[in-house]
């Protein structure tokens, strides 16, 4: 893998991680006078939630690289495993968009954002359940033809076999706090991913 595949999938874990850490936390999501305070500060919650999204696309890009790189490589691993990669990956863009947005346009228009997020609560969680359910699919099919690789080797197998874990269940926590269990989990499978082929690509040149 070249080194400009390798950054590529590096940025996905440092993008959605600027952009988590700009979100402003949300203890409960239950409780939307604490949302309504957290998206008054409205530039870090618009900009997380973007900077979110669009790491999320880069998610879907560097799955689509890592299919790519395995295909060369000669390790099977199916083009519906990139889809349902990129459908999950849509999905949660879709959602942290509508959800750093949608607040904002409430708050213009002279009401409050509980308004949106009485409004939209039962279609936000739906979406991201959705997104993880395939997105879900996507990364397990992915790292398992990863591991049978060797773009990752040895105990970091077991590294990125924890972040997959991490990414998906994290989701499921009621609070913001849960989006740091997520950028942690994506650290440890495309940031070890990534950091694996950056070696490599670094020792084969120079051996070269």
């Amino acid at each position: 893998m070249n080194k400009a595949n390798a950054i590529l999938i590096l940025a996905f874990p440092i993008v959605l991680t600027i952009g988590i850490l700009l979100i402003p936390v949300v203890a409960d999501y239950g409780d939307h006078a604490l949302a309504e305070d957290a998206a008054a500060q409205t530039l870090r919650w618009a900009s997380g939630h973007l900077l979110s999204a669009a790491a999320f696309g880069l998610g879907a890009l560097s799955c689509g690289t890592l299919y790519a790189e395995l295909k060369q490589r000669g390790t099977h691993l199916s083009v519906i495993s990139v889809l349902f990669s990129a459908l999950g990956a849509g999905l949660y863009a879709a959602g942290l968009g509508v959800d750093g947005i949608g607040p904002l346009i409430i708050r213009e228009a002279g009401m409050p954002a509980s308004v949106f997020f009485d409004a939209s609560g039962l279609w936000v969680m739906g979406t991201f359940m959705t997104a993880t359910l395939l997105w879900g699919i996507g990364l397990i099919w992915l790292v398992s033809a990863v591991t049978r690789s060797d773009i990752v080797i040895g105990t970091w197998r077991y590294v990125v076999g924890i972040g997959v874990l991490l990414m998906l269940g994290a989701p499921a926590i009621p609070s913001g706090w849960g989006l740091y269990g997520v950028a942690l989990g994506c650290w440890a499978v495309f940031g070890t991913i990534g950091f694996q082929a950056w070696r490599s690509e670094s020792e084969l040149v120079g051996e070269g």
